[in-house]
């Protein structure tokens, strides 16, 4: 995650949620500062994708801070997430 801002981002908050067959064990993620023009990876999510998943899974990610925002990103494609979500299991029905 890139602060493209010029100043620092401030109680930076990600939240993760999924309107997919997905059960979000861990779905937030606290930064007290986001340094502006810094990037930082995001990781720490936790999640279980459901045997309703076929191929693919979205994600959205919210993100406030006290400086700003909130902002929007859509993740969409395969089962292991690009967002540092770490896929605790797949449950096969």
């Amino acid at each position: 995650m890139l602060n493209d801002s010029p100043v620092d981002a401030t109680n930076v908050v990600d939240a993760l949620r999924s309107d997919d067959d997905v059960s979000i064990i861990s779905g937030e993620v606290t930064h007290g500062t986001g340094p502006a023009g810094v990037a930082r990876n995001v990781v720490g999510f936790v999640v279980v994708i459901g045997g309703g998943v076929a191929e693919s899974v979205s994600f959205t990610l919210d993100v406030t801070a006290d400086s700003g925002g909130p902002w929007q990103y859509v993740y969409a494609g395969g089962g292991r997430a690009a967002v540092g979500v770490r896929v605790l299991q797949r449950v096969v029905t």
